[in-house]
């Protein structure tokens, strides 16, 4: 049985629901976002990892975060469709190819690999579909172990490990593409040298399915924000001001009209803090400027409030980037209007300006991207649930 190790949060709504008493703010969100494309970061603990594979969950103020899952369009409650053909092992050993003199057998819908006496890496091979800049929750359950030793038993691609393993039960892994292709994977029982005795594991429900959205990772672990907890109990990413930065996984593209709505607060006064930027020349920016007003600008044109940020208040300051009729919301009124250019947003960096400079020191507890103008009831779903989160 397929156990997730992940904490599944979400769950994906058609947008014909918004709005509809007894939806969770969350669900007509997600379905908003789905309506129109877009991303959504939230500050929910099962979104944050402190490694990029996912496998270590943050879990208190402190902890490192390498890993935001986007939870626009449902996240891990919202997996794709499988990418390993009988990965329950129903079909006898169809889909599977024994390599080396190593050998698969199935029985009960579990299949016993076996590592044969002099044998060597890899067990056996099998096909795996994926798409360039997509993420996908590799899972595979141990069954019994107990002829392995200390030997381990992984995942393997182009011969570099996924995910490796010494313990029984259910591990997982999310492992983000580079190519697309049908690529060759192997399961493995580890040990460099050949074995001077056979060694058996089984296995169930071998699973590769992407994890949708727009994934924002720091594999650098000086340049990672650290999980904080604010007053009244509210958990936000806090970036250092040095180089600390998020970047978009895989790319996030969206021309013009777009809304997008971050919520943040500052720890102190006058110096320019950008809070979201687009990695391409004249890309959305979003910015606290340095006499404490929000901006917004792409290609060289902006539009300025003379709203002042308060230090360690949090603010929902909200963009719509619509050429000439660009506009500021701050906390859900609009201060300021204007033409704010006609570019697009391409890639995604949080917490800096594009590519990683100039560095912000801020506070950022949740960040919605949404493709388009919005409705005032739109809006107004979007505003009010980033205001539930703080």
């Amino acid at each position: 049985m397929f156990k997730p190790l992940f904490r599944t949060a979400f769950a994906a709504v058609d947008r014909h629901l918004l709005p509809v008493e007894g939806v969770s703010l969350l669900e007509q969100v997600q379905a908003l976002i789905s309506s129109h494309g877009g991303v959504l970061y939230t500050n929910d603990l099962s979104t944050m990892f402190q490694d990029e594979a996912g496998t270590q969950p943050v879990t208190s103020p402190g902890d490192p975060i390498a890993l935001w899952l986007d939870s626009g369009q449902g996240g891990l409650g919202s997996l794709g469709v499988e990418r390993v053909t009988n990965g329950d092992f129903s079909s006898g050993e169809t889909g599977f190819t024994e390599l080396g003199g190593n050998s698969i057998t199935v029985a009960g819908g579990q299949a016993t690999l076996s590592r044969a006496v002099g044998g060597s890496e890899p067990v056996v091979s099998f096909s795996v579909d994926t798409e360039a800049g997509k993420s996908y929750l590799i899972s595979v359950d141990v069954i019994d172990r107990s002829d392995m030793g200390a030997n381990a038993f992984g995942v393997y691609a182009d011969d570099v490990a996924l995910l490796s393993t010494t313990a029984s039960g259910v591990s997982q892994l999310l492992f983000h593409a580079s190519a697309t292709e049908t690529a060759t994977w192997q399961l493995r029982i580890m040990g460099g040298t050949p074995l001077t005795s056979s060694r058996d594991i089984v296995i169930d429900e071998l699973s590769v399915r992407e994890v949708p959205g727009h994934h924002a990772v720091q594999t650098t672990a000086a340049a990672q924000p650290v999980l904080q907890q604010d007053g009244s109990a509210f958990y936000y990413l806090d970036f250092d001001g040095v180089d600390d930065l998020l970047a978009g996984l895989n790319s996030v593209t969206l021309s013009q009209p777009s809304t997008v709505s971050i919520c943040f607060s500052v720890p102190a006064a006058g110096t320019s803090r950008p809070l979201l930027s687009g990695t391409s020349p004249n890309r959305h920016n979003m910015t606290i400027n340095g006499t404490d007003h929000p901006l917004i600008f792409a290609g060289g044109s902006l539009v300025d409030t003379d709203t002042t940020i308060a230090v360690n208040v949090p603010y929902i300051f909200t963009a719509e980037f619509n050429g000439p009729s660009s506009s500021i919301r701050i906390n859900k009124s609009q201060t300021a209007g204007g033409g704010a250019g006609t570019e697009g947003l391409s890639g995604l960096s949080i917490g800096a300006g594009g590519g990683g400079s100039p560095p912000s020191e801020a506070s950022v507890y949740a960040v919605a991207i949404v493709s388009g103008v919005l409705s005032a009831s739109e809006m107004a779903v979007l505003e009010d649930y980033i205001e539930s989160l703080y």
